[in-house]
């Protein structure tokens, strides 16, 4: 009889030591993954030229874009279903890229020295010229080997004077990242913007 009973307590305790384990385990909470943001570091543009290309104030307004590139997250998609784009959810720009790319541009060709004033536009008085950008695509793409970026922004100058349009272009660029992190993206990213702003300096020149 007593042998009986010190299994059966036994068998208790193993029991409850296992209840307790169990709900500790479940008890613990989730690992969540950390929300990172990425900023773009752009080439410096080329040399200044002696006197401005523009007579004035150019004024650079907030790009255009679609509802998925309006939000900081990064947006993606899948080289084998080119149709489809999605966001990362714990990847995103340090700001809007409709905001992103008016504030790089504005330091791009102010360092350029392409007109007397180069300066965001929306605040202050009106510029003399305004650069309007939309942007087309601007997205992570995933190929099986590896991954690359696509951007494509329309670009164009206006004269405010006489609202003529001097110069509507688009730019696109496919630049390879170095490797499959989002580090490595934000590299190609910074890359490919370079490009289409040096594209669009060389236009204005």
């Amino acid at each position: 009889m007593a042998s009986r009973s010190a299994v059966l307590a036994r068998s208790v305790g193993l029991l409850a030591v296992s209840a307790a384990v169990f709900i500790v385990g479940c008890g613990a909470p989730a690992v969540v993954p950390e929300d990172r943001f990425y900023r773009l570091s752009l080439d410096a543009p080329a040399a200044r030229a002696s006197d401005a290309v523009l007579p004035g104030t150019l004024g650079v307004a907030r790009f255009r874009a679609d509802g998925l590139t309006k939000s900081r997250a990064i947006v993606y998609s899948d080289a084998a279903q080119p149709l489809v784009a999605r966001q990362y959810h714990y990847h995103h720009w340090i700001e809007v890229p409709p905001r992103l790319l008016q504030e790089e541009m504005v330091s791009y060709l102010r360092g350029a020295g392409v007109a007397r004033q180069v300066v965001a536009a929306g605040a202050g008085p009106a510029p003399d010229y305004l650069v309007e950008g939309t942007i087309r695509r601007f997205e992570h793409v995933r190929t099986e080997g590896g991954s690359a970026v696509a951007v494509d922004i329309e670009l164009q100058l206006r004269q405010r004077s006489t609202g003529a349009v001097t110069l509507v272009k688009e730019y696109a660029r496919s630049v390879p990242a170095d490797g499959h992190g989002m580090y490595e993206a934000a590299r190609a990213f910074s890359r490919a913007v370079s490009g289409v702003y040096g594209e669009f300096l060389r236009d204005l020149r």
